[in-house]
């Protein structure tokens, strides 16, 4: 009886090492879990775009040469001096991009072009009164001055060099801007007490002058892009565009002159890119 169990317990344990040689043989030579592979950024994008901007254009107003222009033969005597008026156009806008990426190592390098359609604009206002005297009577000049500035659509093409940590790309921009920019300085509610039919002459009670062109400069910024998906990424970016200088010519009647020396567009913006 001993002899049995003997036997019986010597088998067990000759049957239990070599489940776990079995075991041991199975472990070593189960195939690793392939390693995950890098997010490549190389190849065209297309994608939209959405975001808002502001610009701070700046006019000069003499309300005493104003009066003296309109009114011929009124001597300024006194009343509301020669001042600056600021106005601050924003809005929103949205449009659309392509671009290609190369990327070498976790460097990218690449190209893209863009186009918004933009409502970008502002009118600030300030009102004037001067006193003075036409013929030995005395009248009021008073009125309102008033400086708008629009932007209605611009684009860029800008070259981009970034850094890439695997799906997360941090770059920075730069390169060619245009835009189509509107600006204009009027008068409104003009009024010259007393004075109006003085000798038969009636002034022309509104004065403005505008300018509508295409300006050209640069831009520069940078911002981050996400890939969220194989084919999708999201970005989202800073844009500063300098168009140069308006047509100043164009932008000036007596008293009243468009000083700024250039129309400068700050943006920030958002989109989505699909991978082709």
């Amino acid at each position: 009886m001993k002899s049995i169990v003997s036997g019986a317990l010597l088998l067990s344990a000759l049957g239990l090492s070599q489940a776990a040689s079995a075991a041991d043989l199975a472990r070593a030579y189960t195939k690793a879990p392939p390693a995950p592979v890098a997010f490549s950024w190389t190849g065209f994008y297309a994608g939209v775009h959405g975001g808002y901007g502001w610009s701070d254009p700046t006019a000069t107003f003499d309300p005493g040469a104003l009066a003296t222009g309109t009114v011929p033969g009124y001597v300024v005597t006194g009343g509301t001096g020669p001042f600056s008026l600021d106005v601050s156009p924003k809005g929103g806008f949205g449009g659309g991009q392509v671009g290609y990426n190369w990327q070498s190592g976790t460097f990218v390098y690449g190209v893209e072009a863009d186009v918004s359609g933009a409502a970008i604009r502002e009118t600030a206002s300030r009102p004037f009164s001067v006193t003075g005297t036409i013929g030995g009577d005395n009248g009021a000049f008073t009125g309102v001055f008033n400086l708008k500035q629009e932007i209605d659509v611009f684009g860029t093409v800008r070259g981009r060099i970034g850094y890439a940590a695997n799906n997360v790309l941090i770059y920075g921009t730069g390169g060619f801007a245009w835009g189509h920019v509107k600006n204009s300085i009027f008068t409104s509610n003009l009024a010259t007490p007393n004075i109006a039919n003085f000798n038969g002459f009636f002034p022309a009670l509104t004065r403005s002058a505008s300018s509508s062109e295409v300006q050209l400069g640069f831009s520069a910024g940078g911002g981050v892009e996400w890939a969220f998906n194989p084919r999708w990424t999201f970005k989202a970016e800073y844009i500063y565009i300098n168009l140069g200088r308006s047509n100043g010519n164009a932008l000036a009647f007596p008293g009243a002159s468009f000083t700024d020396t250039e129309v400068q567009l700050h943006t920030a913006k958002a989109g989505i890119n699909y991978r082709f």
